[in-house]
């Protein structure tokens, strides 16, 4: 039963987002916001918040006396690992993909950064208060970093904005932005019952299957909380929007790091098993840095590059499974 229970609470994990994420880009669409913009925040926030809340919800319990430490940190570097290799990997392998380069060095700076600060706090093993508060605050600089772009955007396409927005406005289907809130709030509801089951059911089947729980954080949990992100990816890379592919996945490993980690450790503290620091942040970190000198080398991601990509992430994936 434990088993069925987890699986549908992943399913309504993604099922949550899908509908934040329609609400979200209605909203969008009715302000008419650029689509990289777009990607970095609204959309990244939306498919992120199954790992937020489950950040959340984590600590809450944990204050309450569980031990949900391996699962929270499992699922955040999961889903870190996931986003931008497993998903970035599949999304290259479909179509070639086309980044600006000016933007994949601002947002590919702070996905680094974010880890730097995530690798530094930790050193005493520990991401205490004090530490959320500072992650907290590089999520709030990455938020006006983005914003100051998008306004020097406009101010470069004043001429065109208005067109822009008609045409916003036209996909957004002639629907109320009260409509759009309305989905937004149905799918918060929804993701926070469903990331309530992920954790309890969670620790169960590590329990009745015996494993570490960062174990199943990482690969069970953190794969189905980065559903959203490979649906929107992927049909954002078919519709020919890599802008908004590739921002949504360099903006989710943001947010989980400076936002979900943040939020969370203010609640409580987080000890931090030492595996992290040793295997996995180094991994996540070398990777990122892999793969943003893939784009910056050629403004694109080819196919070929892609492969070795996925090859990272299975050899990751086999790596853990063997103890690491």
């Amino acid at each position: 039963m434990a088993y069925w229970l987890f699986i549908v609470s992943l399913l309504g994990l993604w099922a949550g987002a899908d509908v934040v994420i329609r609400g979200s880009l209605g909203i969008a669409r009715k302000i008419g916001l650029s689509e990289t913009f777009v990607g970095m925040t609204i959309l990244a926030l939306g498919t992120n918040l199954p790992e937020i809340i489950i950040s959340i919800t984590g600590a809450i319990e944990q204050s309450r006396g569980a031990t949900t430490t391996g699962l929270v940190i499992g699922n955040i570097m999961g889903s870190n690992i996931g986003n931008i290799s497993l998903i970035l990997g599949l999304a290259g392998v479909l179509k070639i993909i086309n980044i600006n380069k000016r933007e994949i060095i601002t947002n590919g700076s702070a996905m680094i950064a974010s880890f730097l600060a995530f690798y530094l706090f930790a050193q005493d093993g520990i991401i205490s208060r004090t530490d959320g508060l500072f992650l907290l605050l590089g999520f709030i600089f990455y938020m006006l970093l983005l914003s100051s772009n998008e306004r020097k955007s406009f101010k470069i396409l004043r001429l065109s904005k208005k067109n822009k927005r008609n045409r916003a406005l036209k996909k957004s289907g002639g629907k109320s932005i009260w409509w759009f809130l309305s989905q937004l709030t149905l799918g918060l509801v929804i993701i926070s019952i469903a990331s309530y089951y992920v954790l309890q059911e969670g620790l169960l089947v590590a329990q009745l299957l015996n494993i570490n729980p960062i174990l199943v954080g990482i690969i069970m949990i953190g794969i189905g909380s980065s559903l959203p992100e490979l649906v929107v990816s992927i049909s954002a890379i078919l519709r020919g929007s890599t802008g908004l592919s590739v921002g949504n996945l360099i903006g989710s490993n943001v947010i989980n790091i400076f936002l979900a980690l943040g939020v969370s450790s203010l609640i409580t503290e987080w000890r931090i098993p030492r595996v992290i620091l040793s295997f996995d942040l180094p991994f996540l970190m070398v990777t990122s840095i892999i793969i943003i000198l893939f784009l910056l080398s050629r403004k694109k991601l080819e196919r070929k590059e892609s492969f070795l990509i996925l090859a990272l992430y299975y050899g990751y994936i086999m790596l853990k499974l063997q103890g690491f």
